[in-house]
């Protein structure tokens, strides 16, 4: 069956959940493209609100050591399995975490991605202050929202 054109223009820009999808995947290889072109491979990232862990997965098969940081235990959990079974527990760690209070050291991270998250917070500001509090001197923050027409 053919989507009618108001389902298709929904489909197109987002406005139905997607996770696993074409949008979603482009979204990460954005991040991706970006991150490679201002950190070098082996530098230090963040991923803040990594949910299920697709985007730290994949920036750590890209050649970075990542840590996901994440509010649900069971995003956590299926992460760090998926993590295992992509062989890659030496350059990729998750742990369950506060994005606005870390407990990570000052100025650790090269580089911090945060992809589609910042929009489900109340208090952004606060959580950007923390990306800030994390990186280092001359690191890089990547962030994406979603965007409509």
């Amino acid at each position: 069956m053919t989507p009618s054109c108001d389902q298709a223009k929904k489909m197109a820009w987002g406005e139905e959940p997607e996770f696993f999808g074409p949008r979603h995947y482009f979204r990460e290889s954005m991040i991706i493209r970006h991150l490679k072109k201002m950190a070098p491979s082996q530098s230090r990232v963040l991923d803040a609100g990594s949910g299920n862990g697709s985007l730290t997965i994949r920036i750590g098969q890209a050649g970075y050591r990542v840590l996901g940081i994440d509010a649900s235990d069971a995003f956590i959990a299926y992460a760090r399995e998926k993590a295992e079974k992509a062989n890659l527990n030496s350059t990729v760690t998750f742990r369950q975490g506060d994005i606005f209070q870390s407990g990570l050291e000052n100025e650790t991270f090269e580089a911090v991605v945060s992809g589609e998250v910042l929009e489900h917070l109340d208090k952004d500001d606060l959580a950007v202050r923390e990306f800030y509090r994390v990186l280092r001197q001359g690191g890089y923050c990547i962030v994406t929202v979603p965007a409509h027409p």
